[in-house]
C-alpha cells in the first residue's frame, strides 16, 4: 500500500488540531504528542490538557484536543551506517 506524502496541520486557538499525513503515533500524554509523517521526519506538539480524539492509520488522519502551546517539525534521521558508505 502505498501512502500518501501530502501533510497538513491546522491549529485551532485553545481547541486542538488537525493533522493529515501521519503515519503513526510515537508517544503521547497531556503535555507532549510526537508524530511521524507520511515520507519521513517527526512533528512534534506541545501543550497542556492534549488529548488524542482520532487517528485513522489508513487515511493518515489524526485530531487532538486541548492548547497547543507548539509544533515543531524534525527531519527524518538517517541511519550511522548511510554516511559510512557514502
Amino acid at each position: 500500500m502505498e501512502q500518501n506524502k501530502n501533510h497538513s496541520l491546522s491549529v485551532e486557538y485553545k481547541q486542538g488540531l488537525t493533522a493529515s499525513g501521519i503515519s503513526d503515533v510515537l508517544s503521547s500524554n497531556d503535555r507532549e504528542a510526537i508524530l511521524s509523517i507520511c515520507g519521513g521526519g517527526k512533528v512534534k506538539i506541545s501543550g497542556e490538557n492534549l488529548k488524542i480524539i482520532g487517528f485513522d492509520k489508513v487515511s493518515c488522519n489524526f485530531k487532538m484536543s486541548g492548547f497547543v502551546l507548539s509544533v515543531r517539525y524534525s527531519a527524518a534521521s538517517q541511519s550511522p551506517l548511510k554516511n559510512l558508505f557514502k
